[in-house]
């Protein structure tokens, strides 16, 4: 799939090859002058096709073998996936067609990602059961996700020639983007960053992730409260995380609450905000967003929980096991996880419930259009 190899962005490399050669901290970072007067979007853009280009140019005469190996023990990061994504949904206004058909494609090939993170979870799960079978199941899971991954990177160009096809990316977004330019695109910026919250507050009000699938329930429901900070993450750089002066005492008691309970609070990684490289950066509530971002990673926890709880049932019927043999890995495996089966869709309710009474969505879009 074309351009599916952006899901090397941002890449932090912490390994060693077969011949024992060290790549310790081993960062391909950008150096890219940012300029306030142009348009700040397709300079974040370019941020990512330099760090895009800077590995493929970087490993391009490395034999294939030991690219492959260095490709599959990297650290694959998939919140640097997720930023392509935002920034063509951000700006997608700006050209609807282009930037709407770029957003899929980063889609599709995060879901590859996707799937390689999720079968090496479930491996090393069964591993620490005790399950050989599944272990070998889950592997075969893995391998397959690794093959799809290498064929969409040679398809891509970036495998052969990655000069070329980044500065063919480049011109595509060059010609195909209507920029804006400084404090006009900044504005643009907030009001898309306020839109997408506004409609995520309308489908919590419809309980539109009430569904017992936990694909179309509680899953979406953290992947809509996650877009909210990937789309303000996704402009690291030009957004400074501030007190909100006027909070609510909905939200700042749940705030409170919060720094409490949450020692990760502050340290989760869409809090790890970069100094702004701009004098007037957009200005993000930071109570409403350390709420947003603890109710992603909890969600996060037991989602994954119950995934696997669903997974695994479903990868042991595939293999023909009995149905005391499905009880007694299920035994094991929710003990693993000290949790019985997850309710998912009673917690999706929950917190809906939640987020409407005290209008924490509500509240982060007031603040957003108050502070900038």
């Amino acid at each position: 799939m074309k351009f599916l190899a952006l899901i090397l962005t941002s890449l932090v490399l912490f390994t060693s090859l077969a011949h024992g050669q060290e790549y310790c901290a081993f960062i391909f970072q950008p150096s890219l002058k940012f300029r306030p007067s142009q348009s700040w979007g397709r300079q974040a853009f370019e941020f990512e096709f330099q760090r895009l280009e800077n590995f493929f140019a970087s490993t391009k005469n490395m034999p294939e073998e030991k690219r492959i190996q260095l490709m599959i023990k990297m650290d694959i990061r998939r919140r640097d996936l997720f930023q392509l994504q935002a920034l063509s949904r951000l700006m997608t206004p700006q050209n609807k067609k282009f930037f709407a058909k770029q957003r899929l494609i980063f889609k599709d090939w995060e879901g590859t990602v996707s799937e390689l993170d999720l079968s090496t979870a479930l491996r090393e799960t069964a591993e620490a059961i005790g399950e050989p079978s599944l272990v070998t199941h889950f592997q075969n899971r893995e391998k397959a996700a690794i093959r799809a991954i290498v064929a969409d990177l040679k398809d891509a160009g970036l495998w052969d020639r990655p000069k070329e096809t980044l500065n063919e990316l480049r011109e595509k977004f060059k010609e195909k983007g209507d920029w804006l330019k400084g404090r006009e695109e900044k504005q643009f910026l907030i009001e898309s960053l306020t839109k997408y919250a506004e409609n995520l507050n309308k489908k919590i009000k419809a309980r539109e992730f009430d569904d017992a699938d936990i694909e179309l329930g509680y899953h979406k429901l953290r992947r809509g409260l996650r877009w909210v900070l990937v789309q303000a993450t996704a402009l690291n750089g030009l957004i400074e995380l501030s007190h909100d002066k006027n909070i609510s005492s909905s939200v700042d008691t749940w705030f409170s609450e919060l720094k409490q309970t949450d020692r990760k609070l502050f340290k989760g990684k869409f809090m790890k905000i970069a100094e702004p490289v701009v004098s007037e950066p957009l200005q993000i509530p930071r109570e409403e967003f350390a709420i947003i971002n603890h109710l992603v990673n909890e969600i996060g926890i037991t989602k994954d929980i119950a995934e696997q709880q669903i997974l695994f049932t479903e990868a042991l019927k595939e293999m023909g096991a009995s149905d005391a043999d499905i009880a007694r890995v299920m035994t094991k495996l929710n003990a693993h996880f000290n949790s019985p089966v997850v309710d998912h869709q009673a917690l999706s309710v929950d917190l809906q419930e939640k987020i409407e009474k005290t209008k924490l969505l509500h509240r982060y879009i007031e603040a957003l259009q108050r502070m900038n």
